[in-house]
């Protein structure tokens, strides 16, 4: 799990050094999930179903999204979702490099691939955890 029973902010950090401290962290925290750290050049499997979500690993609720979606894939089958680190893109160009045809304006942003093909990008949103019913609809999708 990302989050669940791992969040230990600590009480005299200031907030440069809390959202440093949870940038460190995170690939660490995606090893130990089923989810997996991806990046540019990194495999896109042909087969399935895909999703890409970077996050502003600072954000709670969008990390206890991607709890949320890790264990719904101890149950789940073909389909594979992919992580990254939105804060470490500098420019939009670079957002697009992990997810194409996206102008980030909001987090956490979502790309959606199936059978190694790009279907679509979402973003922002009042609630990421509507992201987790779109996940449970991959598995009715045609490839």
């Amino acid at each position: 799990m990302i989050v669940k029973n791992r969040s230990k902010p600590e009480d005299s950090a200031r907030p440069g050094e809390e959202l440093e401290r949870a940038r460190r962290r995170f690939p660490d925290l995606v090893k130990r999930s089923r989810l997996d750290l991806w990046g540019p050049g990194d495999v896109i499997s042909r087969e399935g179903k895909r999703l890409l979500i970077g996050i502003a690993t600072y954000s709670l609720i969008e990390l206890y999204t991607l709890d949320a979606l890790n264990e719904w894939l101890e149950s789940s089958q073909g389909v594979k979702i992919d992580v990254f680190d939105l804060d470490a893109c500098i420019s939009p160009a670079e957002v697009a490099r992990y997810i194409p045809e996206i102008t980030p304006k909001a987090t956490p942003v979502l790309g959606i691939w199936s059978d190694g093909q790009f279907v679509s990008a979402l973003q922002g949103g009042r609630r990421p955890s509507t992201w987790v019913s779109t996940s449970r609809r991959m598995q009715s999708w045609k490839g």
